[in-house]
């Protein structure tokens, strides 16, 4: 039940977080990249050491990974 919690609120926010998850020390954050005609294209990330990192950056890389997949669908 964690785990579906965990997917609504990723489908919600349009971003994913891995801390640590996958890499000790490291965190990274991924968005789709949707189309018109697909639900999902694609997929960009960014990955950084986790201790360079607090809420402000954190906030601060979602924004830019949002973004960054809002102007690639734009190019599809």
């Amino acid at each position: 039940q964690r785990l579906f919690a965990e997917f609504t609120a990723i489908r919600e926010a349009g971003v994913a977080c891995d801390r640590e998850e996958s890499i000790r020390g490291g965190i990274c954050f991924a968005a789709a990249v949707k189309s018109p005609s697909k639900p999902v294209v694609t997929a960009i990330s960014i990955s950084t050491p986790a201790t360079r990192m607090d809420a402000g950056r954190e906030r601060e890389i979602e924004a830019a990974v949002l973004q960054a997949a809002a102007a690639i669908a734009e190019r599809l």
